[in-house]
């Protein structure tokens, strides 16, 4: 489904390696299936993609572990 979105195949393939690539993949799914503009599904992976990042660096590796990282996450989007 990545591939109906964005246009380049390194996107794709970046996107599909972060440990939340697979979830990203069916969020587009779920998206798109709801008539979801391109561009309005690219902001909101652009935003998994920081919260990827932002999460495994401070520790994450599962998905219980998502949740304690919520908060920080909004404030530090928030400062950026």
């Amino acid at each position: 489904m990545l591939e109906s979105i964005f246009v380049r195949p390194q996107t794709v393939d970046r996107v599909r390696a972060l440990w939340l690539g697979p979830a990203i993949d069916q969020y587009v799914l779920w998206l798109t299936e709801r008539r979801n503009a391109a561009s309005h599904i690219r902001s909101c992976v652009a935003t998994i993609e920081r919260f990827n990042t932002f999460t495994w660096n401070r520790g994450a590796r599962t998905w219980g572990d998502l949740p304690a990282h919520v908060a920080a996450f909004v404030e530090h989007q928030l400062q950026e």
